[in-house]
């Protein structure tokens, strides 16, 4: 053989090893996964379809999570797995592909398969408003954070009535779903070192349900250890609906899929004859009813309840999870839950009865306040002459402040106390907000959702300027600082990041980071507002508060 021979077979060889489909040993038996590159060619390998959990079926429906049991030879990763079953669809998310019961699957995407690198680990949770989403690929594509050179872990868990049902006892005790992300972060503690990651260096993070997930986590107990850094986007612990009877739900659920079901059956024959429904059915009725119920519940104290404390007192009070926390919201959520052509006539529904302007699940001191309350909170965005049918941007102001920015500006002054809270906004009016969202004079450009195409590879959001490609390689790198640093803006990245350094929030001075096409920092931007919400809990809300 000649020299030149041996040395193409060296070469050969060499390449083979390092594009081979890798093999990876987990603690329930060996993957098989996948080579993939970047854009930019960054060389990557993804492992799809991992068990997490036993498949939540039969008995097991409604239930919490159970480990997967362990497998003999190599499991084939290299293929996506089913989505958990869909309760309904949101228009901005794409189509979920192959649903079923059966969906407990983990996803690793990862740039070195060398255990002794440790890289530090997101671990993202999809939103959905608990109802929809998964862990897709084609939406949550990795190749951003992989040339950041983190690893980014997807998942699924369980929705609508299969993830969020409970009897309000032992007998479906609730938060299935919450149970399946906190089975799966355990995952990520047995096994993500040997996909090159550090267990120690474990960032959570998730948008709109996904972010109140993350703030669930937060106040936990049973999350305890299982991550250092949180990244709540357009949700948080205080923005998180309970529901408020899921006993007296769950009767009536059932009784609209069984009218021979009635309050003399006991929760036990309720869990039983809801075993029994298959699943298709279990959705169709679930849309029939008030969606918004298949939520999360404050269980009943017990050693496996995932939350059973008031939110806001713990909050208030120092018991988190965590190290470091990074939140914040878009310009202007409510344009994603407002059309254009609705926009006039929900604000003059709003001016014709200004008792829609209360919060959700407060209880008032007083009910004779009912009216003055409502009037109080109209006060803080208008004066007195005036309506919202003639300032909708600042309607939209006051909608997207009700349902997310508030609790997050409330969050960040009361966390700030006991750990580092960095806050942002992201305000960049790109392709992706030019195609999903209208404009109003006066009003911020990005909706709900829109930021989510800078850190995905979306299939269905493609990015197509200079200056989006900029914003999303700025976006990622905040994100991936937070989880190498637990802060997004390093002195040692300046540089990269438009000389910005981001301080870390106290209860007095609210910095926030405002990601546009240039990086800038305002301090206390919402004081005015803020005050007077202040103002109005203690005046008119009974304590405790149960969310903010």
């Amino acid at each position: 053989m000649s020299l030149k021979t041996c040395s193409f077979l060296m070469v050969f060889c060499w390449l083979s090893g390092i594009y081979a489909d890798p093999v990876v040993k987990t603690s329930n038996g060996y993957v098989r996964g996948k080579f993939l590159q970047t854009h930019i060619n960054t060389s990557y390998y993804a492992f799809w379809n991992m068990p997490y959990g036993k498949p939540p079926i039969g008995k097991l429906r409604f239930q919490a999570p159970q480990p997967t049991e362990p497998w003999s030879g190599v499991r084939d990763a290299t293929k996506e797995g089913n989505s958990c079953v869909y309760m309904n669809y949101f228009s901005y998310y794409p189509e979920p592909g192959p649903q079923d019961e059966d969906c407990l699957y983990v996803n690793v995407y990862t740039p070195t398969l060398n255990s002794s690198v440790k890289l530090p680990v997101m671990f993202w949770i999809y939103g959905g408003g608990f109802r929809a989403g998964s862990g897709i690929f084609k939406f949550y594509g990795p190749q951003n954070f992989m040339d950041e050179n983190v690893i980014l872990v997807t998942f699924n868990y369980r929705l609508g009535p299969l993830g969020f049902l409970s009897t309000g006892d032992n007998i479906i005790s609730g938060n299935a779903g919450l149970k399946d992300q906190l089975l799966a972060l355990k995952w990520v503690q047995n096994n993500i070192e040997n996909f090159g990651g550090d267990p120690d260096k474990v960032t959570i993070f998730g948008e709109s349900a996904g972010g109140m997930a993350v703030g669930l986590h937060l106040v936990s107990k049973k999350s305890k250890g299982l991550f250092r850094g949180a990244i709540c986007m357009s949700g948080c612990t205080l923005s998180t609906t309970l529901c408020e009877n899921p006993k007296a739900f769950i009767y009536n659920y059932t009784n609209l899929i069984n009218p021979n079901i009635s309050k003399s059956n006991s929760t036990n024959e309720i869990n039983e004859f809801l075993l029994t429904v298959p699943v298709n059915t279990l959705m169709s009725y679930a849309l029939q009813v008030n969606q918004h119920y298949f939520i999360p519940v404050l269980e009943l104290q017990s050693e496996e309840a995932f939350i059973s404390n008031l939110l806001y007192d713990i909050v208030a009070t120092e018991n988190f999870n965590g190290e470091s926390l990074l939140i914040g919201t878009t310009s202007e959520e409510s344009l994603t839950f407002i059309s254009e052509k609705q926009l006039t006539t929900t604000a003059i529904s709003y001016d014709q009865n200004s008792l829609q302007l209360l919060p959700t699940q407060i209880v008032l001191k007083s009910q004779s306040e009912s009216l003055n309350s409502a009037e109080f909170i109209k006060n803080i965005y208008l004066n007195d002459s005036e309506m919202f049918e003639n300032n909708l941007a600042v309607f939209l102001k006051y909608y997207s402040d009700n349902i997310f920015v508030r609790a997050s500006y409330k969050q960040s002054e009361l966390q700030s106390q006991y750990q580092p809270i960095y806050v942002y906004r992201f305000s960049f009016y790109g392709t992706i907000s030019r195609v999903r969202n209208y404009v109003v004079e006066g009003a911020g450009k990005v909706g709900h959702f829109s930021e989510l195409p800078y850190l995905f590879n979306m299939t269905q959001y493609p990015l197509e300027t200079n200056e989006d490609d900029l914003i999303r390689k700025k976006f990622t790198k905040l994100w991936a600082n937070f989880a190498k640093y637990l802060n997004p803006t390093p002195e040692e990245f300046k540089s990269e990041l438009d000389n910005i350094v981001l301080p870390r929030s106290t209860p007095e001075n609210l910095y926030l980071l405002d990601i546009n096409t240039n990086l800038t920092v305002e301090i206390n931007p919402e004081s005015k507002i803020m005050s007077k919400w202040n103002e109005f809990w203690e005046k008119y809300v009974q304590k405790p508060y149960l969310t903010f």
